[in-house]
């Protein structure tokens, strides 16, 4: 719980002064520092793994949870998802905070950061990038294990032998129009 909080809380802060930056200040280049920033939602994470683990192996961040906070509050798509929603609200409203005094800073807390409740609560999606069997956690000790995701298909279930549980949604349709769905 504490990394999916602290994931959560990391990325609507980065995210939402990303995307006010490059939504309300202007400065040189920032149009085409945000398509370089967009461009990196084509890169596969397979692709950041060993740089990451060798970054994280320098910083002495190996099986820690910081390392998994850190990876996961910095997300182009929520810059851009923000920076959408900051383009769509009126501008006069920035320029009525600046004339009453108000710096960028202030600006953003008092005014920008309030109205992206809607856009806000649509993002935090602490760890759903993942794969289902791949989301892992500390057990008592601080070690972290595998994680058995909610069909009872965990890591080593299928090597005992055991069969996968049926889908509640099943059972509620009384038909077999959900067992399809899952891997």
């Amino acid at each position: 719980v504490y990394v999916a909080l602290a994931c959560c809380a990391g990325t609507l802060l980065t995210s939402s002064m990303a995307a006010y930056a490059f939504a309300r200040l202007r400065f040189p280049g920032r149009d085409a520092l945000f398509l370089v920033y967009l461009a990196t939602l084509m890169v596969p994470r397979q692709v950041t793994l060993i740089p990451n683990f060798i970054l994280f192996r320098v910083a002495g961040l190996i099986d820690t949870r910081m390392s998994l906070i850190l990876t996961g509050i910095f997300t182009a798509y929520g810059t851009f998802l923000l920076r959408q929603f900051f383009l769509g609200l009126p501008r006069e409203t920035f320029e009525a905070a600046r004339i009453d005094g108000a710096n960028s800073w202030a600006i953003f807390w008092r005014i920008a950061v309030p109205l992206t409740r809607p856009a806000s609560e649509h993002k935090p999606q602490g760890g759903s990038h993942l794969p289902r069997n791949c989301r892992r956690r500390p057990d008592h000790r601080g070690h972290f294990a595998e994680v058995k995701d909610e069909m009872g298909d965990g890591p080593g279930n299928a090597a005992k032998g055991r069969k996968r549980q049926k889908p509640p949604v099943a059972d509620a349709l009384g038909h077999r129009a959900a067992e399809g769905c899952h891997p």
